[in-house]
């Protein structure tokens, strides 16, 4: 159950594009209002409204204020959101964060060649 505990939480994100196909990642990272006791868990979907009715959180327990995605996929949006608990008492979410992940570059074309 969600309630309206005194908890601020920033949410911001930086994208990890590596070099190596399939090797794409979201770092979310947040601030929470001193809560030293406080975990996190992480709401992600496709559109808005991640963290609306009973919805599973994509990651719990989180002990840090930042978590890793590595599920994410080229070309595909999508939402971030987080809460805090505290002795079992889940605070409201953060306002969302929309990541859209850069798609695959363009197929070559007109290959040509010549002989020699």
């Amino acid at each position: 159950m969600r309630t309206a505990l005194a908890f601020c939480i920033l949410l911001a994100a930086t994208l990890a594009i590596a070099n190596t196909p399939g090797q794409h990642s979201v770092t979310l990272t947040w601030t929470e209002a001193s809560c030293p006791s406080c975990t996190f868990n992480v709401y992600k979907g496709s559109k808005a409204g991640v963290c609306s009715g009973t919805v599973t959180p994509f990651a719990k327990g989180i002990t840090l204020d930042t978590y890793q995605d590595t599920t994410v996929q080229p070309g595909s949006t999508y939402v971030y959101a987080v809460s805090a608990v505290n002795g079992g008492v889940e605070s409201s979410c953060s306002s969302e964060l929309q990541i859209a992940m850069p798609g695959a570059p363009p197929t070559p074309s007109n290959l040509q060649g010549q002989t020699q």
